[in-house]
């Protein structure tokens, strides 16, 4: 009995481990990036934002997308709707850069920005669906990029309802426009000493990992 109770408890086990790997696959969305044109520190840029919609986001009205740029330095104050060059769908997300399928300006409401200039929301009608896989890309101008260094960003498709979640990686590069002048000093007090990576929480895989060993240790021991 002890035998068939410890078999009933691995299976069980496992079962688990799989769901909760299941779980964090649909959750959230993927492949986000941001690119910065020019990508010199304290200059005013041009973004190209994009992230690709998950199982969550799919079957879905686009409502909105939000690029929070807290604890890096950059300051997108300036930028409003006018400022957005491209916005539209990439479906199945199989172009290049910037490039998308559908346009969906004459969709695009409001931008709006938050956090004291550091979080931009653009806000769609729901007019266009979108499905898993597809690519959401934005392109907007007149943001002051942050000093030299490579930050993360975090990104969300229809983020009322915190429909897709995703990080992206932005690169500043190291020209003459910092120079290690005094614009270094107190400017930016929410941004990371010495523009290293931003530290972010452990990933919902890292935890499902994390759960994996424990149950393969569970089921070593009962053995």
């Amino acid at each position: 009995m002890n035998v068939s109770l410890s078999r009933r408890s691995s299976v069980l086990l496992l079962a688990l481990v799989a769901l909760a790997a299941s779980a964090g696959v649909t959750a959230a969305a993927s492949g986000a990036s941001l690119n910065a044109a020019p990508d010199d520190p304290r200059v005013t840029s041009t973004h190209t934002a994009t992230i690709t919609v998950g199982q969550a986001t799919g079957s879905s009205s686009l409502n909105g997308l939000s690029v929070d740029y807290q604890g890096t330095g950059a300051d997108v104050s300036d930028v409003d709707k006018a400022d957005v060059v491209t916005v539209g769908i990439d479906r199945g997300d199989n172009e290049s850069g910037s490039t998308v399928d559908v346009t969906v300006r004459n969709d695009l409401e409001t931008v709006d920005i938050s956090n004291g200039g550091r979080t931009l929301t653009a806000g769609f009608g729901g007019s266009y669906t979108l499905q898993e896989g597809d690519e959401v890309v934005i392109v907007y101008e007149g943001v002051k990029n942050p000093k030299a260094g490579t930050y993360d960003i975090p990104m969300n498709v229809n983020p009322q309802s915190s429909g897709g979640n995703a990080t992206a990686v932005l690169s500043i590069g190291s020209g003459s426009s910092d120079g290690g002048s005094s614009a270094d000093s107190g400017s930016d007090s929410d941004a990371d000493s010495g523009g290293s990576t931003t530290a972010q929480s452990p990933g919902f895989g890292v935890l499902v990992a994390a759960f994996a060993l424990v149950g393969a240790a569970f089921l070593a021991r009962r053995r």
